[in-house]
């Protein structure tokens, strides 16, 4: 599922302590980037950060990651000359869906 231009995940709905694949077609993946990280985070205070070195693949850069039980993942992209890919400044924040 494509929720912003040159995201997509491998499920429709982000819920929590799951595990989902992220795909990346941004500017790195378009630019010949080799190296490409996401640096992610959950809720609104970037809870637990980490960074992922993504795979390239003809369908782009991708990771696998588990979901924590937050409100929402938050996270942006950054190549292997420490250039940033943020969203212009919002980073791409996707809510976590809580199914009761």
């Amino acid at each position: 599922m494509e929720l912003c231009k040159n995201i997509f995940f491998n499920t429709d709905k982000l819920t929590p302590n799951s595990e989902i694949k992220i795909s990346y077609t941004g500017r790195f993946f378009q630019d010949g980037s080799e190296d490409v990280y996401i640096h992610y985070g959950f809720g609104p205070n970037w809870d637990n950060v980490n960074d992922i070195k993504m795979e390239k693949s003809d369908l782009g850069f991708q990771a696998e990651l588990t979901l924590e039980d937050n409100e929402n993942l938050s996270f942006c992209f950054k190549n292997g000359n420490n250039e940033w890919d943020n969203n212009d400044g919002k980073n791409y924040v996707f809510p976590i869906e809580h199914i009761e």
